[in-house]
């Protein structure tokens, strides 16, 4: 039933929505003139343009190769962590152990 109703009131409504959209066209057209230059302008328009695009391109890729860089040094980073927990851990097995033969001396010479 909505449907209908939509279909119904659009068709009551088929010239004010036609002139709606000429106004919407006519608007935007506005800001799509073509406004004529001569060779020199065109030139400098076109340069500007490459120009900007060169610095697009080089800042895609920097930003890449920032990122590259730094996941590279991320997992280095995760890999001299995994080491450094490893040997931490070893030195407390080895305080442990020292610390357990200390009392044991401790408790043998009472």
């Amino acid at each position: 039933m909505r449907f209908r109703w939509n279909t119904s009131i659009r068709n009551q409504h088929l010239e004010a929505i036609d002139l709606a959209k000429k106004d919407y066209k006519q608007k935007n057209s506005k800001y799509n003139m073509k406004i004529p230059l001569n060779e020199e302008e065109q030139k400098m328009i076109d340069f500007a343009i490459h120009t900007l695009e060169k610095v697009k391109s080089t800042v895609v890729t920097s930003t890449n190769e920032v990122d590259k860089s730094t996941l590279k040094r991320m997992r280095q980073l995760q890999i001299e962590n995994q080491e450094l927990k490893q040997e931490v851990k070893k030195y407390r097995e080895a305080w442990d152990e020292m610390n357990q033969l200390w009392n044991w001396i401790k408790t043998s010479n009472e």
